[in-house]
């Protein structure tokens, strides 16, 4: 969505994606040696009619993880320019730590 809206000239946005749990994964470090690109296949009905898309995502502009690459995660979330945060983090990204200060 933010590619095409930025394509339609409505938007000039990037995005960060952040992963947020210590887990090891592969995906972060794949994602940031494609400098974020990506395709995304879309199938469904648009007009009364079927349709497959095969689209290239541009949008994003930074891949990190917020355990390994915490200062620049804290910069990103401090940000002035920072508009809006989408989270698809489950409960597995969640965690009480206590000492936490749920009012910072």
């Amino acid at each position: 969505m933010v590619t095409r809206s930025n394509a339609a000239g409505v938007t000039n946005d990037g995005i960060a994606i952040v992963q947020s749990t210590d887990r090891p994964s592969k995906a972060v470090e794949k994602l940031a040696a494609q400098d974020g690109l990506f395709h995304v296949y879309l199938e469904g009905i648009k007009d009364r009619q079927p349709v497959k898309e095969v689209e290239l995502v541009t949008s994003v502009q930074s891949v990190l993880s917020a355990h390994e690459q915490f200062e620049e995660y804290e910069r990103l979330i401090l940000s002035p320019q920072l508009r809006i945060v989408v989270s698809n983090t489950t409960e597995a990204g969640i965690e009480f730590v206590p000492g936490d200060d749920l009012s910072a």
